[in-house]
């Protein structure tokens, strides 16, 4: 099996503050710290150092960041495809407040020139029967959209596996429900289901889900833990008590941990139980974080 990565990268400016600026007002920076981001190239980094070996398909500008968004994910072990534009990279300023909780303002820049024709091209000849693609970022990546259904399909007839990060529409239009049913692992979190369901509560709004087509989903709930749906089998695992640093790519790094468990033949309950510990061990830190092979190779026998 070999991991395909597609979607998003930027570079991210992580700023940790005591608390919030009100209209006016300046406040001080504790930490600022320059990242790898997005939330495709976050799971390709969490991927690789699982192990898994990915190739990221996205696109790089031309500007003072892209050396060294280029260096990180080589650095990490991530074989990347990328499209080259003229435009701005992709950036992501990130507020991390003091218990660990983040909001950010992104913009968008190359990631325009990722779209289903130019995957078509260059995705589709590499796959084989067995491999898995997973899709992060869609949302932040609108040029992606148009011809989307089509390229999963014929994803669908390579005999690969397709995964999915929902990731947040800023938009509020939430529309894939065209293209659930061919998706094998819908990753998303409490307010994803929330505005994409729009049920109140989150039996609803699974049920509702499945009703729609999906196969697999996989909730994250951060500190109350994680959970597994299927139409014929459902789990609850519980988060690890940990002091939260930077909660920052952790649903990421969580969807990267839990693929590595399922290809390694971890029933669902399993996957969840693993993926809770390393994503709890980012979340301790600033910055992305894996824990070392040697402790994970533990955590999954």
């Amino acid at each position: 099996m070999k991991l395909f990565v597609v979607g998003d990268i930027c570079l991210d400016v992580l700023c940790s503050i005591r608390e919030r600026a009100a209209l006016g007002e300046e406040k001080h920076i504790d930490n600022l710290t320059f990242s790898l981001g997005g939330n495709a190239a976050n799971f390709a980094f969490a991927a690789a150092k699982l192990g898994l070996k990915p190739e990221l398909f996205s696109a790089i500008g031309k500007d003072f960041a892209s050396g060294f968004l280029k260096q990180q994910a080589k650095s990490a072990g991530i074989k990347t495809h990328f499209i080259e534009s003229g435009l701005q990279n992709s950036y992501s300023i990130l507020l991390v407040e003091k218990n660990g909780q983040r909001f950010a303002y992104s913009s968008k820049g190359a990631l325009e020139k990722v779209t289903a024709k130019e995957l078509e091209k260059n995705l589709l000849p590499k796959l084989k029967s067995g491999d898995l693609v997973f899709f992060g970022g869609y949302f932040h990546i609108l040029s992606l959209h148009p011809g989307f259904p089509q390229l999963l399909k014929k994803i669908r007839k390579k005999n690969c596996l397709i995964g999915f990060d929902l990731c947040f529409d800023e938009f509020g239009k939430w529309k894939i429900f065209h293209f659930l049913h061919l998706i094998d692992f819908l990753f998303l979190n409490e307010l994803e289901l929330t505005h994409l369901a729009k049920k109140k509560s989150e039996k609803a709004a699974i049920a509702f889900l499945l009703g729609k087509g999906a196969s697999n989903i996989i909730l994250k709930k951060g500190p109350k833990g994680s959970a597994f749906f299927s139409k014929e089998f459902f789990c609850r695992e519980k988060a690890l008590p940990v002091k939260a640093i930077d909660t920052t790519g952790a649903g990421d790094i969580f969807n990267a941990a839990f693929l590595k468990a399922f290809f390694s033949g971890a029933d669902a309950k399993k996957c969840l139980e693993f993926s809770n510990f390393v994503a709890a061990k980012k979340v301790e830190k600033h910055g992305l974080f894996v824990p070392p092979q040697s402790i994970l190779k533990r955590k999954l026998q």
